[in-house]
């Protein structure tokens, strides 16, 4: 993970963003969990919205990973309509999925 955060200049990072994309949807849980925390750092600005698309439809498949893709979203620049589709998104979602605290 560090060494993905480490790197100062990616060549084709619309490429780089996809493959780490499908890399997350085949991750174990702690993992992925790891690894979307870590996105903000990793992806560059411009592929954020690639990004937020994935993780929205993480969401809608799996409760486990709600508090760290929220953690993302707090991080990655977002425009002003995604962010508004994303808060829409979070005020209608069914609280009752989201995992304790305890």
């Amino acid at each position: 993970m560090n060494q993905l955060r480490s790197l100062d200049f990616l060549v084709d990072s619309g490429s780089f963003a996809e493959k780490l994309m499908e890399v997350l949807s085949i991750s174990p849980p702690g993992l992925k969990k790891d690894l979307i925390g870590s996105l903000p750092e990793i992806i560059g600005d411009k592929c954020h919205s690639t990004v937020v698309s994935v993780l929205e439809k993480m969401l809608l498949e799996d409760s486990n990973v709600i508090v760290p893709v929220l953690d993302s979203f707090t991080a990655l620049n977002l425009d002003e309509q995604l962010l508004e589709q994303d808060l829409v998104k979070m005020r209608t979602s069914d609280l009752t999925r989201v995992p304790s605290s305890g």
